[in-house]
């Protein structure tokens, strides 16, 4: 089964947060609620920056499975910014 392809990005909205698929055209869900954690983040927030990060999660995963030992895609790509870009984008950094 395969899923809708990325990029994905999550935007706040009047009831939540919902993750859409770079064309914005249709929500592909949506997060409502959540707790606050101890540094006062909403959890609704990170958990839709996470669902976001899936495609990209999944893509740097099936490249260090692939090209692990080589350091790099046959593209070009370090396997480790592969690896790090998709760990920033689920937290919501950079």
């Amino acid at each position: 089964m395969e899923s809708t392809p990325g990029p994905w990005f999550a935007e706040e909205l009047d009831l939540g947060w919902s993750v859409f698929h770079e064309s914005g055209i249709a929500a592909i869900c949506r997060v409502h609620g959540g707790v606050t954690n101890d540094a006062g983040i909403d959890a609704a927030e990170a958990n839709a920056r996470l669902i976001a990060a899936a495609p990209q999660l999944l893509a740097a995963c099936e490249a260090a499975m692939l090209y692990g030992n080589q350091g790099e895609t046959p593209d070009g790509l370090s396997v480790d910014t592969l690896l790090r870009d998709a760990i920033k984008a689920a937290k919501g950094v950079g």
